[in-house]
């Protein structure tokens, strides 16, 4: 796990996000990021605390097929930089627990998955276990 501390970033670009121009048509359901390790949005997000760049939107959108998109928003307080990405995920449900797996092209150097693991109830999803941010990561889904 040589990649875990420098956070969401590494994991997206190695995983080939691109920058989402327009809201795309989503069928499936949404969830949205209120909180991360107990810090509502915006709040930092990688494992390297010296880091300050913040999240300050995520949604992830699943689908009954098992594929979905994640797609956070950051924002570089010191260069008033913000970044969205779109990165296509798998997940799998185990009763009440979901894995979600980033996508990683060929040839890539990723994180070994699963990259969330959470507990996904009729309000939200609950990720305690997260490769690619701090967590609990707190999902409320979208009616």
């Amino acid at each position: 796990m040589p990649f875990r501390a420098s956070g969401v970033l590494c994991i997206l670009f190695a995983a080939g996000c691109s920058l989402v121009q327009e809201p795309q048509a989503f069928l499936g359901t949404r969830y949205v990021l209120r909180s991360i390790e107990g810090v509502p949005l915006p709040a930092r997000y990688a494992e390297n605390r010296s880091l300050t760049t913040l999240m300050t939107a995520d949604t992830l959108e699943l689908r009954d097929d098992g594929t979905g998109a994640w797609r956070p928003t950051t924002l570089e307080p010191e260069t008033s930089v913000q970044s969205r990405q779109n990165t296509e995920v798998t997940f799998t449900r185990s009763g009440n627990t979901i894995s979600v797996v980033m996508r990683c092209p060929p040839g890539a150097l990723c994180i070994r998955p699963p990259h969330l693991v959470g507990t996904i109830s009729d309000n939200g999803i609950v990720f305690t276990e997260s490769l690619v941010s701090r967590a609990p990561l707190v999902f409320d889904r979208i009616p």
